[in-house]
Formats: structure tokens, C-alpha cells, sequence
């Protein structure tokens, strides 16, 4: 009797033993996943969050710095623009094609353009960009509101007006006077041959714009590898100056159609400068400079100018009178052979009144 309740007893242990092993091999396993999965999970979490402090740490805007329009980084770290919406020339609501690019720019640092190994894009044609972290950022709504709404001190209106805007269509009259004068030159800085100006289209771009014409026919630049051309519009008698003034906001659109390409790589440069002169006097600007890369054939180039042309000789202020203004554009064929058509879209005066 005795040794069966010992029986008994040892298995009770016994079975005891192999419960508590089969829960210590189920248990402790389990703990250890659990125990891993919680890290992993708090490393995921960790790195969802870090992600999302990078992204809100991202800023690029729409600046307007040193006389010229930028897309400048204001956040705190590197920005890479992976993807823009790009105006094919219906406005940011249609027409418009995804470009993918690889640009990253610095904390700090500002550009003008997005350019490619086949064109450039300026910030008049870049809808939005989106960056690698997933933000999107307006741009050419920005650049727009900027060019409209930029001011100048003391009593100034906005830049762009009725008052001291004309588009090309409205040159109608200064052209039937006489008072547009179009001349170029090619590999030469003398700008002595004279064309007919005229105001028309020129396909693809689909506003009016005051160009050159030769032979009854639109002046078509052919221009091989390292060529130049230089053309120079000039407005005579289109400025009154009322008051002794210390310079003068110009602002424009220089719009080139490239009709023909070819070769690969294709880069042409373009600098332009404005003057007001009269009789009396002569005052300039300084150069400003862009680098196109054509894509195709009929691509175009829209591009914003704004110049500052300072009214003072030595201590000497402009005197009260009328002025004209000439824009002189110079095109550098850089690589490869294209032809271009040149011109320009609109005048927008600020500290001089338009005689229209």
C-alpha cells in the first residue's frame, strides 16, 4: 500500500516536471519573439518618426533676392527634387508632362532653373516639385504672385499694371509710327542689318509676340556650333520720365522658338541687356544670362526678365524727358546646330510712364 502511494506521489512529480518544461520550451521561445518583435516594431516606429522630421524639415520656396526670381531651400537640410510638373504652354490645369530628375539642392542654396541632359526648364514653366521624402511644392503660382505683387519703395504700385504694362498686340501703333526698330547681326557685335518688325505668333507658342521679319518671312537664326546672333528690338520715344528718378524697373518675356535641331546635347547660352538713352544721356544694365538645352523640335523657351537700370551718371540724376529702351539679345550656339525664331512678349515699366 504504501509503495503504490509512492508510485503515485513520484508520478505526480514526475508529471508536474514535464508540464513545467513544456511551458518553459513554449513560454520562454515566445517571450524571446515577443520580446524581439517589440524592438523591431520600436525601431520601425523610431524610423517612421525620424522620416517624418526629415520631411517636415523640408522647405523650398519662391524667393526673390538680388533683382532675380529664385526656387531657393529654406529648410534645414538637403532637398532632392526627384519629379516636377512642367507647363507644356496650357497653364498648370492641362497640357502639362511629368519630368523625373535627380536634383538636390543644399540648405541655403537657390536655382533658376531645372535643367537636363536634353533642356532646361525655368521656373516660369515648373508647376510643382515633389522631393524624394514626398513633399510637393507650388512654383510657378509663387513665381507669378512675386512678379505681380513686387513692389518698390516709397509710394510704388504693382509692378505689372494696365498703366505700365504693354503686350505685344497692343505695339500695333508704336509699330505703324515707326517706333519699333529691329536689328541683328550674326558673329559680329554691331547689330547694322535691318529687318521689318512685326507682330504675330510664332507656332507653337501660343501668344502674340513682337518679332523680325526678313523677306516677308518670320527671321529664322541658323546657327551652327559656336555661332552668335545678335538682336537688337528698340523702342523709340515709349518712356517719360516726369521727375528726377535714381532708375527703373523693367520687366519682360523673351520668348525662343527653336524650329530645327541637330546633334545631341544641344546647349545654347543667352545674355541680354537693356539700356534707356535719349539725346542727353545713356544708362545700362547689367548682363543677364541663361543656358537653354532644346529637346525637340518646336520646343520653346519662356523667360522672365527683370533688370534694373540705374538713372545716374557720376553724381548726375536723369533729367525729366522722353526716353526710348533698347533690349539686346545675344545668342551663343554652345553645342550641336539649331535654328531659332526670338521674341518678346510683353514690356512692364516701374519709375517710368509708357507713351502709348
Amino acid at each position: 500500500m504504501k509503495r503504490e502511494g509512492i508510485r503515485k506521489a513520484v508520478a505526480g512529480i514526475l508529471a508536474f516536471i514535464v508540464g513545467i518544461s513544456i511551458a518553459i520550451v513554449t513560454i520562454v521561445p515566445l517571450l524571446i519573439y515577443l520580446n524581439s518583435t517589440s524592438g523591431a516594431m520600436l525601431k520601425a516606429l523610431n524610423q517612421v518618426r525620424d522620416f517624418q522630421s526629415q520631411k517636415s524639415s523640408e522647405s523650398l520656396e519662391v524667393v526673390y533676392e538680388g533683382g532675380s526670381i529664385y526656387l531657393k531651400n529654406t529648410g534645414t537640410i538637403p532637398a532632392t527634387i526627384v519629379l516636377s510638373i512642367i507647363d507644356g504652354g496650357g497653364g498648370c490645369t492641362n497640357n502639362t508632362f511629368l519630368l523625373k530628375t535627380n536634383l538636390t539642392i543644399n540648405t541655403g542654396y537657390r536655382i533658376t532653373s531645372i535643367n537636363t541632359t536634353s533642356n532646361s526648364y525655368e521656373l516660369p514653366r515648373i508647376c510643382y516639385v515633389m522631393t524624394a521624402r514626398g513633399n510637393v511644392f507650388p512654383v510657378k503660382e509663387k513665381y507669378n504672385a512675386i512678379l505681380s505683387q513686387l513692389t518698390l519703395p516709397a509710394n510704388a504700385t504693382n509692378i505689372i499694371n494696365p498703366d505700365n504694362t504693354i503686350f505685344a498686340q497692343d505695339m500695333i501703333p508704336w509699330n505703324q509710327s515707326g517706333r519699333i526698330k529691329i536689328n541683328y547681326s550674326i558673329d559680329s557685335y554691331n547689330c547694322n542689318t535691318q529687318a521689318t518688325p512685326d507682330i504675330t505668333y510664332i507656332p507653337p507658342y501660343p501668344r502674340q509676340v513682337i518679332t523680325l521679319k526678313e523677306n516677308n518671312q518670320l527671321k529664322e537664326f541658323q546657327l551652327n556650333n559656336r555661332d552668335k546672333a545678335l538682336i537688337c528690338f528698340q523702342f523709340n520715344d515709349i518712356l517719360n520720365l516726369t521727375q528726377q528718378g535714381y532708375a527703373v524697373l523693367v520687366f519682360l518675356r523673351l520668348v525662343v522658338v527653336e524650329s530645327s535641331t541637330n546633334g545631341s546635347n544641344l546647349r545654347l547660352d543667352i545674355s541680354l541687356n537693356g539700356s534707356i538713352f535719349n539725346n542727353l544721356n545713356f544708362y545700362s544694365s547689367s548682363l543677364t544670362f541663361i543656358s537653354w538645352h532644346p529637346s525637340t523640335d518646336s520646343d520653346y523657351l519662356i523667360w522672365d526678365v527683370i533688370m534694373l537700370i540705374p538713372l545716374k551718371q557720376g553724381t548726375n540724376l536723369a533729367s525729366p524727358g522722353v526716353y526710348s529702351i533698347k533690349i539686346d539679345v545675344l545668342l551663343d550656339q554652345i553645342n550641336g546646330r539649331g535654328s531659332y525664331y526670338v521674341g518678346i512678349e510683353y514690356l512692364s515699366i516701374q519709375g517710368m510712364k509708357l507713351v502709348i
